[in-house]
């Protein structure tokens, strides 16, 4: 992957390859919160679900239920004003750029005294930025991913536009000489994998013809977490159930 991404953090971007086409990219801004950093990305393997093989003489096991095909609603985006001190006061949020269209919110810190907090402590639960969440403007820009990020600092006031994601599930049969079909990027310190391509004929093009490029892969098989954790979740499952994200 060509693009280049800058950050508050050092240069940190490493190409790997795990499972399909992976590329590690800095693309992280303002502080880790503290809960956040319980599931870094060297987590022992005993947080990934393993399979054993079932002996010979077990009965087969019945094919689970399809996941129904999604139903993606347009969501209304949501006005957010967060004050801070000072503009050098960190906001109480992890974010990455990934995408380059959209902020996305990875964690967000349970500390309320943080900008973040107090607002989320003084707005009805429908108006709370949460994880997961997408922000497509700040203080009137909108052009870019890292424009945006840009006009977050040096200032002490952000209005900002929220907007809520569309969430999905598609169970996957992986294909043991192809993986899953997908091309994807993330950064240390974040929460998910941005799909950057859907491989033509592939295992998620067959099965989850609706998977696009620029969503993002969230949770897999209910766990949550580094994308290192994502990404070792979905190896140890021959049928990984896929959480999608997409802002519309």
């Amino acid at each position: 992957m060509g693009a280049a991404c800058c950050c508050a953090d050092e240069e940190r971007g490493t190409s790997i390859e795990k499972i399909d086409k992976v590329s590690a990219i800095a693309a992280t801004t303002d502080e880790v919160s503290p809960d956040f950093n319980a599931a870094d990305d060297d987590d022992d393997d005993d947080d990934v679900v393993q399979k054993d093989e079932a002996p010979a003489e077990s009965p087969k096991e019945e094919e689970p239920p399809q996941l129904p095909a999604p139903e993606f609603k347009k969501q209304e985006p949501f006005k957010a004003v967060v004050i801070k001190k000072s503009h050098r006061e960190a906001i109480g949020w992890t974010m990455d750029f990934l995408d380059e269209r959209l902020l996305f919110i990875c964690d967000v810190s349970s500390d309320e005294r943080t900008p973040l907090g107090k607002y989320n402590a003084g707005v009805p639960e429908d108006r709370r930025i949460r994880p997961g969440d997408y922000i497509m403007e700040v203080n009137g820009e909108r052009e870019s991913a890292q424009v945006m990020n840009g006009a977050l600092r040096n200032v002490d006031k952000l209005d900002l536009l929220v907007l809520r994601p569309n969430t999905w599930q598609r169970q996957i049969t992986k294909d043991p000489t192809s993986g899953v079909g997908l091309e994807l990027s993330h950064a240390r310190g974040t929460s998910s994998l941005v799909i950057q391509e859907v491989r033509e004929g592939g295992v998620v093009s067959r099965e989850a013809p609706e998977v696009q490029p620029g969503d993002r892969i969230t949770a897999v098989d209910g766990v949550t977490g580094t994308p290192d954790k994502l990404m070792r979740t979905i190896a140890a499952s021959t049928k990984p159930v896929i959480q999608f994200s997409r802002a519309l």
